[in-house]
């Protein structure tokens, strides 16, 4: 349980980052 929550955290920062990049090319 305790991984799965840090996979979600590091899932949610990696789409943050991928969202800023996005927005920066658009």
């Amino acid at each position: 349980m305790k991984s799965f929550n840090a996979i979600c955290q590091l899932l949610n920062e990696v789409s943050g980052m991928v969202n800023m990049k996005i927005l920066r090319i658009t």
